[in-house]
This record gives C-alpha cells, sequence and structure tokens, in this order.
C-alpha cells in the first residue's frame, strides 16, 4: 500500500512540474530501449507461460 502511494505521489508531482530534476531523470531518452527490451521480454515470457500451462492441462 505504501508502496502505491509513493509511486502515486511521484507521478503526479512529476505531472504538475513540482520535481524538475526527477522529471528529468526519469523522461532521459537513455531508458527508451530499455523499457522496450523490458516490456518485450515480459510479453514473451506471459505467453511462453500460457502455452506451457496449457500443456500442462492437457495432459
Amino acid at each position: 500500500m505504501l508502496w502505491s502511494i509513493c509511486v502515486a505521489y511521484i507521478i503526479y508531482t512529476c505531472g504538475t512540474g513540482g520535481a524538475p530534476v526527477l522529471n528529468g531523470i526519469l523522461s532521459w531518452k537513455g531508458w527508451q530501449p530499455i523499457s522496450k527490451l523490458t516490456y518485450q521480454t515480459n510479453s514473451l515470457h506471459n505467453n511462453g507461460d500460457s502455452v506451457i500451462g496449457v500443456h500442462i492441462r492437457v495432459k
């Protein structure tokens, strides 16, 4: 619960312009390749789990 409140506060503060340094760090263009790679890996991992789960249930 505390984690979600902290993340919401960071999002709100950056969105309203209250933390320009933190907003600059989080908006850095160098995060884009890392975030795309993480998203792709997560998507593939979830699909693999689904296939394995269906395969195990069939047997």
